[in-house]
């Protein structure tokens, strides 16, 4: 039996979809994107893209993800500017003025 397509949701949900997407993070936002999107029914990723912003790669990350029933693991935390400033800092010893104050010395 197929899945009815949906043409149409409240401006209520509409909102409350986006508002509670952006409050999850990593693998719980991708599978409640997911989720909601599997509700909506046959459509529902495109419908999702164009009503609620949300991008098909990630919920298809996310429907992967409900499948398998294991989650991806994030590449944010190894992407930081941080991590390479501080790379830097270690490899050439350079000081990093932390102590230093920016006052000029008379």
């Amino acid at each position: 039996m197929l899945k009815k397509s949906v043409t149409e949701i409240s401006e209520d949900l509409k909102s409350l979809y986006i508002e509670t997407a952006k409050k999850l993070k990593g693998s719980d936002r991708r599978q409640f994107m997911a989720q909601v999107v599997q509700g909506l029914g046959i459509g529902g990723q495109t419908f999702a893209e164009r009503e609620l912003g949300w991008n098909r790669r990630t919920i298809r990350k996310g429907t992967e993800e409900l499948t398998s029933g294991q989650a991806f693991i994030d590449g944010r935390s190894r992407s930081g500017r941080r991590n390479k400033i501080t790379e830097y800092l270690r490899r050439y010893k350079v000081d990093s003025g932390a102590e230093k104050s920016n006052r000029p010395k008379f």
